[in-house]
């Protein structure tokens, strides 16, 4: 998952021109691995799509949902400190988390307040799943709902409903380069937030 169109192009670029043959390796450190099949084309994968961050900006302009999801496929923790990790998704730790990828991509730099307003506006509800394992890389996985205690449509409610959308993109908390974190926005039901 991409956001960035230059080397977006340039990696769809690389792939095709194998052109039906034998497609292009990858190498992640020490691992080689062999490209089977591409997929980018929305729709044609859950995992597959593309946008970029003007368009995600535009989402700005959108209303606020009265609640935000996300299905968080491999586990997903956060890093407080050297020797502290937190487990659970609380909404000042995942929204946190994408201000600073937000930032990272547009330089806007709204980390601390975003934090705050999700701290003090958002409450967790139907974490449904949370899997533990034996093993040193903890984290949540199954989906997790944020509420809005009450319905506003702020600059800063918009920013979290803009940055739910980049969790897809950038993942969540921490490893995410080495497959943690992996999670995306679902959708969520009227009747789930009555």
């Amino acid at each position: 998952m991409i956001l960035d169109e230059g080397v977006f192009r340039t990696f769809v670029e690389h792939f095709l021109q194998a052109n039906g043959r034998d497609l292009p390796r990858i190498c992640l450190g020490d691992a080689h691995l062999a490209a089977s099949e591409i997929l980018i084309t929305p729709g044609s994968h859950p995992w597959a799509g593309y946008t970029t961050a003007e368009d995600l900006q535009k989402r700005l302009e959108e209303p606020v949902p009265p609640a935000i999801a996300f299905e968080l496929v491999s586990p997903t923790s956060f890093k407080l400190n050297d020797n502290v990790v937190e487990t659970v998704p609380y909404p000042k730790l995942v929204f946190g988390s994408l201000a600073a990828a937000w930032r990272a991509l547009s330089g806007e730099g709204m980390v601390a307040a975003v934090e705050k307003y999700a701290a003090a506006h958002l409450q967790p509800a139907l974490h449904r799943a949370l899997t533990l394992h034996n093993h040193p890389q903890l984290g949540s996985v199954g989906r997790v709902e944020y509420r809005f205690h009450q319905p506003e449509d702020t600059p800063l409610a918009r920013a979290l409903s803009l940055q739910a959308d980049l969790a897809f993109y950038t993942g969540l908390g921490r490893k995410t380069a080495q497959g943690m974190g992996m999670a995306r926005r679902i959708p969520v039901s009227q009747k789930e937030v009555s």
